[in-house]
């Protein structure tokens, strides 16, 4: 026998869009000679929208549309899991299985398996299926084949485990799903991060648990974010700061992947500090990537700007007028152009503060907003082809002032970042920091930054999550 697994990310405010959707999944399942097929969670009601003024579900268009995708099902069996009213007549909402068979729908009873809504030996006799929201993170996915497996031999049943697809608030669901026989044997693994129609002979071959090398992964679900949410918001072109450093290098490769180079644009916006290095290593990177390249001196802007004040600004008053002027810019640029511009900040300087307000810290997105400096490090290596050996090798620098380095006002990333990991991810205390090694007056001091920039973290663009953290 054969089922079909559709991944589809769902529309969060149009149903019948999504049934739609969910009819030519049903039609493909058909022409390959499926008698199964099981959709991702909330594939016709679509993601939850946080505001409930907001919220576009009407249980009737669930219900009508349920009615006729059970019309349209064409003596396909669907299982689907979606949302619906408590019977109690609260506005709160269950997660409920669901059956369309013979041109009927069931409301099925869950059983648990997990915590996740499952329907365990029903209605495929020897089969659990089981519905889950699994968003990617690093270092996770020896976790999760695990899991998978230990749920098979709990419950001494085969498990269909289908996992929902794309942006999901902060997270990104993996995609993923699976197809474990009783045995453990491994029947089917979609492919991560994408939608369409995979299908498991449940009689078939076993097939190898591939791995996949970590950066990669971590690639695909930062692209998929970047394209979910560029596409949610009503945009097809992106604009990206491209300074000639890593982060910003990272942030262009990754829009690339997510919509192509003919939607990305890298804006190269020089002072009178900018080096010539940062200007060759920048237009590199858009000659490697196939971006339009978009070059926007802020030297006379910046010399108004100064003229402006009745005492002429200095040190880091003049210093910040430079991100905030590229920010005029790069946002008029957007209007101009109506596209949104990626933040290419890092969570490293997001943490503590290594950042200028209205500056380098605006933007719809951060991609990188939940990677430390090093993570990006490692990412840009994965991308060595369009990431220059120059940009990787290079100390960071805001070029705000002549020679400036990221060293001379933070420690090194190489101290930063387990002090960062420790205290935002482990939620290690001071004490077990310094016993682990971490100079007493290093932790301190990152302390007191990541404490006093509070009220700039409030005010960033949203991040895309890839880790699991504490803060």
């Amino acid at each position: 026998m054969k089922v079909a697994i559709g991944q589809i990310r769902a529309n969060g405010s149009d149903i019948e869009r999504n049934l739609e959707a969910i009819v030519a999944v049903a039609d493909e399942a058909r022409s390959r000679d499926c008698t199964w097929l099981v959709l991702s969670q909330d594939a016709l009601c679509g993601p939850w929208i946080e505001d409930g003024a907001l919220r576009p579900v009407a249980h009737g268009d669930v219900d009508g549309a349920l009615e006729a995708l059970a019309r349209r099902a064409g003596g396909l069996t669907v299982v689907l899991c979606e949302r619906r009213p408590r019977p109690d007549g609260s506005r709160a909402e269950d997660h409920s299985p669901i059956l369309i068979a013979d041109g009927e729908v069931s409301v099925l009873e869950p059983q648990a398996m997990g915590g996740e809504p499952s329907v365990a030996n029903r209605p495929c006799d020897g089969w659990a299926i089981r519905f889950v929201r699994r968003p990617y993170r690093i270092g996770r996915d020896e976790e999760t084949r695990r899991v998978a497996e230990r749920r098979v031999g709990d419950h001494a049943v085969g498990l269909i485990e289908v996992n929902g697809v794309g942006l999901d608030g902060e997270d990104v669901l993996e995609g993923g799903s699976t197809v474990f026989e009783a045995e453990g044997g491994l029947l089917l693994r979609a492919a991560r991060f994408e939608t369409g129609l995979f299908v498991a002979d449940l009689q078939g071959p076993r097939m190898p648990w591939e791995e996949e090398a970590a950066e990669e992964r971590l690639a695909d679900a930062l692209s998929r974010g970047i394209e979910d949410f560029t596409r949610d918001a009503g945009f097809d072109r992106l604009l990206v700061g491209l300074s000639g450093g890593v982060d910003s290098a990272v942030v262009a490769a990754l829009a690339v992947r997510a919509l192509g180079a003919e939607a990305v644009a890298g804006v190269f916006l020089p002072s009178e500090f900018t080096a010539v290095q940062s200007r060759d290593d920048a237009r590199e990177i858009a000659r490697r990537l196939g971006i339009e390249w978009v070059e926007m001196p802020i030297e006379r802007l910046h010399e108004a700007a100064r003229t402006a004040f009745a005492v002429p600004p200095t040190d880091v008053v003049d210093e910040n007028l430079q991100p905030r002027l590229r920010t005029v810019l790069l946002m008029g640029l957007a209007n101009q152009r109506e596209a949104l511009v990626l933040c290419t900040g890092n969570r490293s300087e997001i943490a503590v503060g290594y950042n200028t307000l209205y500056g380098d810290t605006i933007g719809a997105l951060a991609p990188l907003g939940d990677l430390y400096k090093q993570d990006v490090y490692r990412l840009a290596e994965q991308l060595a082809a369009v990431v220059p050996q120059s940009v990787r090798d290079r100390p960071p620098s805001a070029e705000l002032r002549p020679g400036q380095r990221d060293d001379e006002d933070l420690p090194s990333y190489d101290v930063l970042d387990p002090i960062l990991v420790a205290m935002l991810d482990a939620g290690s205390s001071r004490e077990e920091m310094i016993a682990a090694g971490h100079p007493a007056d290093v932790v301190d001091a990152v302390h007191e930054r990541f404490r006093r920039s509070a009220y700039k973290r409030r005010q960033l663009p949203p991040a895309i999550r890839v880790r699991d953290r504490r803060d």
